[in-house]
């Protein structure tokens, strides 16, 4: 069993990798054998996080939110690589506001960054691995998508759409073996998910432990998302352990999202 975790010989490309999830998932992924690829704006970040991780790693700074950035960073990977097995899309933002007070340059901005991003790296991707024995896309997208939030606008419309983005390509892509699924933290015990605290708690006129506390509150198991939790599912959908899943989407949330469907 703990053969099938063993991803050596596979090229691992984490986009939204300079901290985080995508830090944790990258950490992962090098662990159980696999050559890493990190993307992100921030190139000083990255070049610290390949560092720390097993074997070589390659770096590459970049801007999803832009059209053409997806294509230009799967070739160079293939350039380099020769090849591309795992893709986890993990880059973008926790914007919040309602139809009310988000403007529609927020709203374009969350599209860019976050479904068009995916959408574009899913794309470069998939053309690669169609030219080989298939691979893996994992999208870690969030439990707004399923439970929106009004405070969550932008999130939970995105999510959602990024959630049936996965649905799709899972089965347009299945006759290439190329797997498509997807991991839902809820709020999480990161730097993005403090700046989310903290900006609910201005929204809602009270401070961040009172948010943090209700959020604790509707969690069962007691404690919000660690980013080695994200890690854990990333490297389960990315293994052999999970070769007859596609189109699946799992909640990481302590139990938090309670509905059946």
């Amino acid at each position: 069993m703990a053969g099938m975790l063993d991803l050596k010989g596979q090229v691992a490309l984490i986009t939204g990798a300079a901290g985080g999830f995508g830090s944790a998932i990258a950490l992962a992924l090098s662990g159980a054998g696999a050559r890493v690829v990190v993307v992100g704006r921030s190139r000083d970040k990255l070049e610290g996080l390949a560092a720390e991780l097993e074997g070589p790693a390659m770096v590459i700074s970049g801007d999803l939110s832009r059209p053409a950035e997806a294509e230009r960073i799967t070739q160079a990977v293939v350039a380099k690589l020769g090849r591309l097995d795992i893709l986890v899309n993990n880059a973008g933002g926790a914007t919040v506001g309602g139809i009310m007070s988000l403007s529609d340059e927020q709203w374009q901005a969350d599209l860019d960054l976050k479904l068009l991003g995916y959408l574009r790296m899913m794309r470069a991707a998939a053309k690669v691995m169609q030219g080989q024995d298939g691979g893996k896309i994992i999208n870690v997208v969030g439990l707004a998508g399923h439970e929106p939030y009004h405070l969550l606008t932008a999130p939970s419309v995105v999510n959602a759409a990024i959630l049936a983005l996965t649905k799709t390509a899972a089965d347009e892509l299945a006759p290439a073996n190329i797997r498509v699924n997807a991991v839902n933290p809820n709020a999480a015990l990161t730097g993005l998910g403090d700046e989310m605290i903290e900006k609910l708690a201005a929204a809602q006129g009270t401070g961040s432990a009172e948010v943090r506390n209700y959020l604790l509150g509707a969690t069962p198991l007691g404690r919000l998302v660690r980013a080695e939790d994200v890690a854990k599912v990333v490297l389960f959908y990315a293994s052999e352990l999970s070769s007859f899943l596609t189109g699946s989407s799992l909640d990481l949330d302590g139990g938090a999202h309670r509905a059946i469907a």
